[in-house]
Protein backbone atom coordinates (compact mmCIF):
# COMPACT_ATOMS: atom_id res chain seq x y z
CA UNK A 1 0.00 0.00 0.00
CA UNK A 2 2.73 2.42 0.60
CA UNK A 3 4.61 1.62 -2.10
CA UNK A 4 1.09 2.94 -4.06
CA UNK A 5 1.13 6.28 -2.62
CA UNK A 6 4.74 6.61 -3.11
CA UNK A 7 4.40 6.35 -6.55
CA UNK A 8 1.42 8.21 -6.78
CA UNK A 9 3.15 11.16 -4.40
CA UNK A 10 6.23 10.75 -7.01
CA UNK A 11 4.05 10.76 -10.28
CA UNK A 12 2.13 13.90 -8.72
CA UNK A 13 5.86 15.81 -8.15
CA UNK A 14 7.03 15.05 -11.58
CA UNK A 15 3.85 16.16 -13.41
CA UNK A 16 4.42 19.50 -10.83
CA UNK A 17 7.54 19.82 -11.68
CA UNK A 18 7.21 19.60 -15.45
CA UNK A 19 3.79 21.93 -15.39
CA UNK A 20 5.83 24.76 -13.67
CA UNK A 21 8.71 24.25 -16.21
CA UNK A 22 6.34 24.58 -18.96
CA UNK A 23 5.00 27.70 -17.24
CA UNK A 24 8.02 29.20 -16.74
CA UNK A 25 9.22 28.40 -20.17
CA UNK A 26 5.49 29.77 -21.75
CA UNK A 27 5.88 33.22 -19.32
CA UNK A 28 9.44 33.66 -20.33
CA UNK A 29 8.44 33.15 -23.98
CA UNK A 30 5.74 36.31 -23.45
CA UNK A 31 7.94 38.37 -22.09
CA UNK A 32 10.23 38.00 -24.90
CA UNK A 33 7.24 38.62 -27.15
CA UNK A 34 6.47 41.65 -25.18
CA UNK A 35 9.95 42.84 -25.20
CA UNK A 36 10.30 42.93 -29.10
CA UNK A 37 7.19 44.32 -29.43
CA UNK A 38 8.22 47.33 -27.43
CA UNK A 39 11.68 47.83 -29.43
CA UNK A 40 9.65 47.19 -32.72
CA UNK A 41 7.07 50.22 -31.73
CA UNK A 42 10.42 52.40 -30.17
CA UNK A 43 11.90 52.03 -33.76
CA UNK A 44 8.74 52.62 -35.44
CA UNK A 45 8.23 55.64 -33.55
CA UNK A 46 11.41 56.99 -34.35
CA UNK A 47 12.02 56.38 -37.56
CA UNK A 48 7.96 57.39 -38.81
CA UNK A 49 9.06 60.81 -36.98
CA UNK A 50 11.89 61.18 -38.58
CA UNK A 51 10.34 60.62 -41.97
CA UNK A 52 7.55 63.55 -40.73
Amino acid sequence: MKNILWAILGILSVSVVLIVGFLFNLLEWVLYFVFGLVVIGIYWLTTGRKQQ
